[in-house]
């Protein structure tokens, strides 16, 4: 399972998608690429990465979504 953000980016009006990374102290980071993604063994794990990352905001862009993403 991987976090997915859905973004809607205000500067250029056009929807994003993004992958939670990690941390770097208590700023999050992200990327395009699936592959380097966080991956998580367990909902529990996640659901906290969430819960931080549901009240992260940007003057650039709004949250649509937060979702977990299935492995394949």
């Amino acid at each position: 399972m991987r976090i997915v953000f859905h973004l809607f980016d205000l500067k250029d009006n056009s929807f994003k998608k993004f992958y939670f990374r990690g941390w770097d102290g208590r700023k999050p980071i992200f990327c395009k690429s699936r592959k380097y993604a966080k991956e998580y063994w367990t909902k529990n794990m996640a659901n906290e990465d969430i819960e931080k990352l549901k009240r992260a905001e940007s003057p650039r862009a709004r949250t649509l979504a937060v979702r977990l993403e299935a492995s394949e």
